[in-house]
């Protein structure tokens, strides 16, 4: 009875070992030149030097989407290879999913993305908190610093729909009725030209959330902040400035095409607050759900969501928040893999140092629509660090202590 036993163990786990290891059908690539997703893992997805090898050469981040670049039938192991060209084989197990190709590098697709502008308010000097470490202070910033970030947004980076960060605003009457304005985007609007258009939202004082946008290429349907009552969690409110969101349209010749919700957010500055950060994003994601029941802003059927900002949060710190294990799983991907470049410049002296700003955007599924998979296919935004030619105290003093970041949505029929 005991071989008998002995052998029916056996061959349970040998049948266990099999499956663990051949994972589900429908996550395995077929072709090289698929991309799969890997797992969520904290310490990372092992990868070996040849197939059938135990030993271990490269870890890759769990989450990120990777290019397989071989398969061998014998052992069923995959090579793949991630953003940065390294390649290493692992097993079947640790692909989550084949990712659905998204618009070819040839396809009309649209520049959406997010850029800090540090304490865009005239008048205000800025530099915290370098300076109060021996770092420079930097003045106001002058005509001819406008006159090179309209150049940088609508001839560099040539985007549709941008997301700004600390931007002073003000309320006006106009016709009767109080709006949020800022004479400070009125300036840079000026100089980018007359179809550039924004929406700032009223919370967050001097250092509020706009969306700037082309209405050459694209059309608001409605807007509004996302009202968040006053939460503390590790001593700060977990939204200052209230999420801003815009239901938008793509044209291309004049034709509406797909149709997409932006919302800008800016997280309570501290990359220590990680539960803070936590709270932020889970309220936010619950505040989206009644958006979508409400209807106003977020039609039920819209599953096409962007969002993005300065998230104070670093995917890449040992102060660990959740929202970025979470929000890259399931019906969400972050545009952030392994290789993400810094997003700010710190230190004295400057160098691009913090992980601060990112998009984040539903991915499509076999159930739901989404951009990920579908209008987007990189799985990695850009981070425009060219725009400083390495000179950052320079790029500083003119732009920003963030670099802008964007994606390309793809311009095609809506399907949601």
């Amino acid at each position: 009875m005991r071989t008998r036993g002995f052998r029916l163990l056996a061959c349970c786990g040998l049948l266990l070992f099999i499956v663990i290891t051949l994972g589900s059908p429908s996550a395995w690539p077929q072709v090289v030149g698929d991309r799969v997703r890997l797992v969520e893992r904290a310490i990372g997805i092992p990868g070996h030097p040849v197939p059938g090898n135990p030993g271990v050469s490269h870890r890759f981040l769990g989450g990120t989407t990777v290019t397989v670049t071989s398969l061998d039938a014998a052992t069923s192991w995959v090579q793949v290879e991630d953003s940065s060209g390294t390649a290493a084989w692992i097993t079947r197990t640790y692909i989550a999913e084949v990712v659905p190709p998204g618009p070819a590098p040839s396809e009309l697709c649209y520049q959406v993305g997010t850029w800090n502008l540090e304490h865009f308010h005239n008048g205000m000097s800025r530099g915290f908190p370098e300076y109060t470490h021996g770092g420079p202070t930097y003045p106001s910033r002058t005509p001819n610093d406008l006159t090179a970030i309209a150049a940088a947004i609508r001839d560099t980076l040539g985007a549709k729909i941008l997301i700004l960060n600390e931007i002073m605003g003000e309320e006006r009457t106009v016709e009767g009725e109080t709006r949020s304005r800022s004479a400070e985007l009125d300036a840079l609007v000026a100089q980018l030209g007359p179809t550039f258009e924004y929406i700032i939202a009223r919370s967050g004082g001097p250092q509020r959330v706009a969306l700037l946008y082309d209405t050459r290429y694209v059309r608001l349907n409605a807007a509004t902040e996302i009202a968040v009552p006053n939460t503390e969690v590790q001593g700060k409110d977990i939204f200052a400035r209230d999420p801003l969101m815009g239901h938008f349209t793509f044209l291309h010749n004049g034709q509406a095409q797909n149709d997409l919700l932006i919302v800008g957010l800016h997280l309570a500055s501290g990359q220590h607050l990680n539960k803070n950060h936590d709270a932020a994003m889970a309220l936010l994601r619950r505040k989206l759900a009644e958006a979508r029941a409400d209807g106003t802003v977020l039609p039920p059927g819209e599953f096409d969501i962007l969002l993005g900002g300065d998230l104070n949060a670093s995917k890449f710190d040992d102060k660990v928040e959740q929202f970025f294990t979470e929000m890259n799983t399931g019906d969400w991907a972050v545009l952030a893999g392994e290789s993400y470049p810094a997003t700010r410049l710190a230190g004295v002296p400057l160098t691009p140092k913090s992980h601060l700003d990112y998009v984040i955007v539903t991915r499509k599924t076999a159930t739901q629509a989404g951009l990920f998979g579908e209008e987007i296919a990189p799985p990695e935004a850009t981070v425009h660090q060219e725009l400083a030619h390495g000179q950052w105290d320079t790029f500083r003093r003119t732009f920003s202590d963030h670099f802008p970041v964007t994606t390309c949505v793809g311009v095609m029929a809506d399907n949601d």
